[in-house]
């Protein structure tokens, strides 16, 4: 590798947000450590049931965490985007841990040894401060689905997980925005609860009025076309 591809790579891990405090030293020293890999989409980044043995960094694609119960279903948690990191709770529980982490579409990542990223939670406040805050903000985002889960309906679910995936994929297009990763019903239904049967039905009412536009083909990119009345109608209970 040429110094100036780690110059590069130096300065793309200090984009992500665990890594805001490190000294450029210690950038360096990881960026040595680090090999990126690559996951084509829908291979399984690791199983359910199994004690991770990496963090993962992610440089480009989507991947999707979900939790599979007892008999198999899938519950997704959260769609992990370019510049995230995922894998490290059940790491620092150093346990068996229930989730499944999936490639959404092809993927690049490096992962970060289990014992080097508990090295550097010891030796780098500034790092393990950045990784309690992801951890406050993973736990966030969880009291709100569980939230959703319990008061909304499946199709105000469906506009609230369509708004914010536009809020993090998206980019806007003359008419509105246009999700920059490749979804299935059920990659959809796994994230607000529901199943790709109920989605299904509650994406054709939110396309007959007018909010959105769905893909052809059984994967692709949904398109926002009213983002403020798709809001208004995730607001409804």
């Amino acid at each position: 590798m040429t110094s100036t591809h780690r110059r590069h790579h130096v300065w793309y891990l200090k984009g992500f947000r665990i890594f805001s405090h490190l000294p450029r030293a210690q950038l360096q020293r990881l960026q040595a450590r680090l090999k990126l890999q690559h996951i084509r989409a829908g291979a399984e980044i690791y199983p359910a049931g199994r004690m991770p043995t990496s963090v993962f960094l992610l440089r480009k694609g989507a991947v999707e965490i979900a939790r599979v119960g007892p008999r198999g279903r899938r519950v997704g948690l959260a769609l992990v985007g370019p510049g995230e990191a995922f894998g490290f709770l059940g790491l620092l529980e150093a346990t068996d841990w229930p989730h499944v982490a999936t490639a959404v579409e092809a993927c690049e990542l490096w992962p970060v040894p289990a014992g080097e990223f508990r090295r550097l939670c010891r030796h780098h406040p500034g790092f393990t401060l950045e990784v309690a805050r992801t951890l406050s903000g993973k736990a966030i985002a969880f009291s709100a689905k569980i939230e959703s889960l319990l008061f909304k309906t499946i199709q105000a679910r469906l506009a609230d997980c369509l708004g914010a995936l536009a809020e993090r994929f998206g980019r806007g297009t003359d008419g509105g925005w246009r999700l920059d990763v490749p979804l299935t019903q059920q990659n959809l239904a796994d994230l607000i609860g529901a199943s790709r049967q109920h989605v299904s039905s509650a994406l054709a009412r939110l396309a007959d009025h007018g909010l959105i536009r769905r893909p052809r083909g059984r994967a692709g990119r949904y398109e926002i076309l009213d983002m403020d009345r798709l809001l208004a109608a995730a607001r409804q209970p």
